[in-house]
């Protein structure tokens, strides 16, 4: 079986500013999901919004680190899931089901180190 990673962008907003009621429907979309592909799922995390990220940049042996991601989109990783999957198109036809509520998810197969 292969393994494929669905990246999970979002508008963090719609985490941070959301009322309970909000908060309760899209966890339930995650829980749904869960439920009727858990089976294809060996992996998954939420990241922290990206206030909290770091970037680094290696220039030879120097290296430069700065606060927060950078973008000028609206749409920050958010999570992900490792799917694995007999075929890219099993792995799709999951991915499409991804809860990602105000933003898209990407899909891309993980390379098999052996």
């Amino acid at each position: 079986m292969a393994k494929y990673v669905a990246l999970i962008f979002g508008d963090e907003d719609v985490w941070l500013n959301s009322d309970e009621a909000t908060t309760s429907a899209i966890l339930s979309e995650y829980g749904r999901f869960h439920e009727e592909y858990g089976r294809h799922l060996v992996g998954s995390g939420q990241l922290k919004p990206n206030s909290t990220a770091k970037l680094i940049r290696t220039t030879g042996d120097e290296y430069t680190v700065t606060d927060g991601a950078f973008g000028e989109t609206k749409e920050a990783l958010g999570g992900y899931y490792v799917i694995e999957a007999d075929d890219e198109a099993t792995a799709l036809e999951i991915a499409k089901h991804v809860p990602a509520p105000g933003g898209f998810v990407e899909l891309r197969p993980l390379v098999d180190l052996g």
